[in-house]
């Protein structure tokens, strides 16, 4: 099991810096677009085999302690890129509660809402800090 771990582990870290690669260059959080859709690729993952990897994770220090290293790594570029760090602080949290809920089989929400939701993240990740579609709140 923790073989196949440690090559989960690698394969969402190529996935996520391909996806910064590839990020068009008017993406300025390109960190966090790529943790969104991190986040949502786990989804299409099997459950089984990803609940099993959690598992292994909360069970083994080590590699709990080399997935939140390689986390803070990710926050840090984040806050750098952002203009607002504590709103795409918000986002990506957001993407990793999703992906969680998910995993632990606890999420609520239909396959389409989530989907939703990850576009959104995505849509507003792009767009400039404190500019909102649609009416102002009261």
């Amino acid at each position: 099991m923790k073989s196949i771990m440690q090559r989960q582990i690698i394969h969402f870290e190529r996935f996520s810096r391909l996806y910064r690669a590839i990020a068009a260059p008017e993406e300025i959080q390109h960190t966090l677009l790529a943790q969104i859709a991190t986040a949502r690729a786990v989804i299409d993952q099997s459950r089984e085999t990803i609940s099993s990897i959690a598992g292994e994770r909360l069970m083994d220090s080590r590699l709990s302690r080399l997935v939140r290293d390689l986390s803070a790594e990710e926050v840090s570029r984040m806050k750098i890129q952002s203009t607002d760090p504590e709103l795409s602080l918000l986002h990506w949290e957001a993407a990793q509660g999703m992906s969680l809920s998910w995993v632990l089989g606890i999420c609520p929400l239909s396959a389409e809402t989530r989907d939703r939701l990850f576009d959104r993240l995505h849509e507003e990740t792009q767009r400039p800090s404190g500019k909102r579609d649609g009416p102002e709140r009261p």
